[in-house]
């Protein structure tokens, strides 16, 4: 067994491996990033089609950061061995540095303005929603 992966003492009859709370941030971003990924070009042939206004692509990007950071959180949150909340708020906060770092990259603004500045609170809210949910979610107990 690696320094990195601990077994759950709690699970007897399934034994789910968790993670260190870094293999997990970077667990949880991969999977935001990628979900995100494939949500932008969702709508960016939506856009081209017509179907979403040009205008119209603002709220877009921000829904898609809400929803592509939801599933990350919940995953880093269900991985980690450590505080589950922290840990999903940290996925959204490195999931936020990639998406502004590729921003950058395309558009080569150097301060976060506008747009940018929008997507923070929609990745630690749908990163933070996904991991209270994957906290709180109980199983029952065998007699």
């Amino acid at each position: 067994m690696s320094a990195l992966t601990k077994i759950s003492k709690f699970s007897k009859s399934k034994r789910s491996a968790t993670y260190h709370p870094g293999l997990a941030l970077l667990l949880g971003a991969g999977i935001s990033l990628s979900l995100s990924l494939v949500l932008m070009g969702a709508c960016a042939a939506l856009t081209e089609g017509g179907v979403i206004p040009e205008a119209g692509m603002g709220l877009t990007v921000l829904a898609v950061s809400f929803l592509s950071s939801l599933p990350g959180g919940a995953v880093a949150a269900k991985k980690s061995a450590a505080r589950k909340l922290p840990v999903a708020l940290g996925c959204a906060a490195l999931y936020y540095v990639f998406v502004f770092a590729m921003g950058r990259v395309a558009s080569g603004e150097a301060a976060p303005t506008g747009l940018i500045l929008g997507v923070l609170p929609c990745c630690l809210a749908g990163s933070g929603l996904g991991g209270y949910r994957a906290s709180r979610i109980k199983t029952r107990r065998r007699a």
